[in-house]
């Protein structure tokens, strides 16, 4: 049986991202990171979702998408590889990265169905801790983090004047 989300759209289906994506990830992310741009935030570092990085986080696995009536809207990566400023042990903790939506689809609680579904499936794999991080600029998806139950548990400069704020979530073993 095929995993589904529940939105404000009806029950989605969720899979494994497979190369034949890779365009339309492309495209997913390229919007979202010009979208932001255009609102001030710098989400993400400039040229982060080129074709050949989509690709290469595709082959990588661990990537998950959405798709509405046959077309990719959103995205979301499970990792055990942790950005060198976690200090997490892969064996009881995940990284959720690149939680991605379509704009026009935002509102459709989508975002908190995948990641719902992202905790389940941690849960299940045996894990205690989701993590995640975001820009720590981005007070509204700081805030929305907070709302979905992630706790702020520190900041990390990976460059000059781009601070990542890293949350984390304690995960209810079933």
């Amino acid at each position: 049986m095929p995993e589904t989300i529940t939105t404000r759209l009806g029950i989605l289906p969720i899979r494994s991202a497979v190369e034949a994506d890779a365009p339309a990830l492309t495209t997913l992310l390229q919007n979202t990171q010009h979208w932001l741009t255009e609102q001030n935030i710098a989400q993400w570092v400039p040229a982060a979702h080129e074709p050949l990085l989509v690709n290469t986080m595709i082959e990588m696995g661990g990537a998950y998408v959405i798709e509405h009536n046959g077309q990719v809207i959103a995205v979301c990566r499970l990792l055990d590889l942790f950005p060198t400023y976690w200090t997490r042990d892969p064996k009881i903790a995940s990284y959720i990265s690149t939680l991605t939506v379509a704009r026009e689809f935002a509102a459709q609680r989508i975002g908190a169905a995948l990641l719902q579904w992202a905790e389940a499936t941690l849960n299940r794999q045996g894990k205690t801790w989701a993590c995640l991080d975001c820009y720590a600029d981005n007070a509204k998806l700081c805030a929305y983090y907070a709302q979905q139950g992630y706790i702020a548990v520190g900041e990390f400069e990976p460059y000059p004047g781009y601070i990542e704020r890293m949350f984390e979530k304690r995960l209810s073993h079933l």
